[in-house]
Order: C-alpha cells, then sequence, then structure tokens
C-alpha cells in the first residue's frame, strides 16, 4: 500500500506542475478598477504575449482599441485600430514584422473610406499616398508614423493588475481529485482488510 501512496503523490505532484506548465490555453488579462481593458494568449507569462490579443481604448472606456497578433512577445501581421465611437469604426490597419512597421499601414475616414496610405521599411516611412488630397507632398524626413502599441495600448500602470491563467487549470484539478479520491478509497479498503483479519 506504501507502493501505491507513493505512485499517488507523485502523480499528483507531476500533474500539477508539469500539467499546469505544459497544458494548452493559457491567457493573458490586464485590468484596472474591476475593469479589463487587454486580454488575449500567452506562453508561461504577461511578457511571453502570443497570438491573438485584444486592447480597449483606455481614454475611452468601454471602447474596442486594438486587436492584433503577438508572435514572440512582438506584434506580427496586421493589426487593426477602432475608433472610439458607438461603432467601433476602423481607423487604421497596420502591417507589423517581428515589432516593427512594415509594409502598407492604412488609415479611414468616419465612413471608411480609405484617405491615406504609408509604405513602411522597419519603422521608417518610404512613402505617402493620400487620397483624401492627391496633390499633397510630404517631407518623409519631417514624416513619423507612430505604431498604435508605441501610443499607450501595452502601457502598464503601477495601478493595473495582471492574471495570467490557463484553462485546463478546472481539469488538472478535477484530476487531482480523482487520484485523491482513489488513493482514499484504496487506503479505507485497505484498512477494513486490515481490521478484520
Amino acid at each position: 500500500m506504501k507502493v501505491i501512496n507513493l505512485i499517488g503523490i507523485v502523480l499528483i505532484f507531476l500533474v500539477s506542475t508539469i500539467g499546469n506548465r505544459i497544458a494548452p490555453g493559457r491567457y493573458c488579462t490586464y485590468y484596472n478598477n474591476d475593469t479589463v481593458w487587454a486580454f488575449g494568449s500567452t506562453k508561461s507569462a504577461e511578457n511571453d504575449k502570443c497570438g491573438f490579443w485584444v486592447y480597449q481604448n483606455k481614454w475611452y472606456k468601454g471602447s474596442l482599441g486594438i486587436v492584433g497578433i503577438y508572435c514572440n512577445d512582438k506584434p506580427q501581421g496586421i493589426w487593426t485600430e477602432f475608433r472610439s465611437d458607438t461603432l467601433c469604426t476602423v481607423f487604421a490597419r497596420y502591417n507589423f514584422a517581428d515589432g516593427l512597421l512594415n509594409g502598407t499601414s492604412y488609415f479611414y475616414d468616419y465612413d471608411g473610406k480609405m484617405i491615406r496610405k504609408y509604405k513602411m521599411f522597419n519603422d521608417t516611412i518610404g512613402g505617402v499616398w493620400d487620397l483624401s488630397n492627391p496633390n499633397a507632398s510630404y517631407g518623409l524626413n519631417e514624416l513619423r508614423l507612430a505604431s498604435p502599441l508605441e501610443c499607450g495600448y501595452e502601457y502598464v500602470s503601477s495601478e493595473d493588475k495582471i492574471v495570467v491563467f490557463n484553462l485546463w487549470t478546472n481539469s488538472i484539478t478535477i484530476i487531482n481529485v480523482l487520484i485523491c479520491s482513489v488513493l482514499i478509497l484504496l487506503n479505507v479498503v485497505d484498512f477494513i482488510k486490515k481490521r478484520s483479519n
């Protein structure tokens, strides 16, 4: 019976420690004053973002801010920024590669019509097309397109709270409870057998 108890304890330890580490479905949320302002998937902690993330607009509470994908804690692919109106219309679409603005970024008016395009190379503007004013000329040395994430969407203040949780935590707890129940049952049966002899 001692061997069975030891195996059960080792199983509980392995399921608790290794199961929580390797189980998929780990998510992170940032919140302040009981309001979630960011939510997304992560590999292990809040500074290990990987996958789809949603940010609320911190200045206009309840308004969608920006959505996009992280890879190794760096923005990747197309990120969409929304206006702080009631319809959450698209304000801009940014193209990221390894955390830098690369490719073409698009800006839209309130009606959803594209008004400007920026060609980006590693956070540097390589060209501007103003569709609302085709004759406009820009001195590229004077322009800088700020990344939307630089504008405060990722900013974490000292009052913000961070929670990292795993969707498999409840399943892991159930497995541990089942192992404990089986161990208790086996020990009770063993105790009754010993008392009857």
